[in-house]
């Protein structure tokens, strides 16, 4: 299966109350009738993204379907109007991102009901190739993550190649996906030696890092 990655900014005449409200209980509506969708998961950020200031993104959507093709037939269907219209209710609609990408597991487990999820988007640096960054992220970076303390789940999401040669290029060249069972847990691996070990490895290939700690709703399974 493919994976489509949505990043959002409400509506400047919104708060964040307000948004993360109207995308949860109305807004799931009108995806529900999307043909070919497998699953539909919306990520909130928690209040402590919000303490320094607006985080680049209010919203990260993640949308399952098989193939490429469904995400060409579904952005035809009549139903896809219908989200579009309702999203710029909602949704600053000029300052979307989008990712297609195809999911790596590194770790699997399982997820705790009331856990949080660490976001990360990723752009490599300049004079890195695409087939350099997804070399070192998958076969040497993965292993110092999975060494963090407490991780329950570690996902990488990667852009397809195609995307690349697009009139649209990925907004990023990856999006990494962790699970701890608490804040507590996610504040520790923060703290650890590993992680310090992770971000001294991030200076040699990542030119930009974006960190959001969220609350998964998984609304179509």
């Amino acid at each position: 299966m493919l994976k489509a990655i949505t990043l959002i900014k409400r509506n400047a005449s919104l708060t964040v109350e307000e948004f993360q409200d109207y995308w949860l209980q109305r807004h799931v509506a009108v995806i529900r009738r999307l043909p070919g969708i497998r699953r539909y998961v919306q990520n909130h950020p928690l209040p402590e993204n919000y303490r320094q200031g607006e985080p680049p993104y209010d919203g990260i959507a993640e949308l399952w379907g098989d193939t490429s093709r469904t995400f060409r037939e579904l952005a035809a269907d009549s139903a896809y109007a219908a989200v579009q219209a309702d999203e710029a209710v909602f949704i600053d609609r000029n300052a979307l991102g989008l990712l297609l990408t195809s999911e790596t597991t590194l770790r699997s487990g399982p997820i705790p009901a009331a856990g949080v999820k660490l976001i990360e988007l990723f752009r490599r640096r300049s004079g890195t190739t695409v087939s350099e960054f997804q070399r070192v992220w998958g076969e040497i970076h993965a292993g110092l993550v999975t060494r963090l303390p407490g991780v329950c789940c570690y996902i990488q999401s990667l852009p397809r190649p195609g995307g690349y040669a697009s009139a649209r290029p990925p907004a990023y060249d990856g999006q990494a996906s962790l699970w701890f069972a608490s804040r507590d847990d996610l504040r520790q691996a923060m703290n650890s030696g590993v992680y310090t070990d992770i971000m001294k490895d991030w200076r040699n290939w990542i030119e930009t890092r974006i960190s959001l700690v969220c609350r998964e709703h998984v609304l179509i399974d």
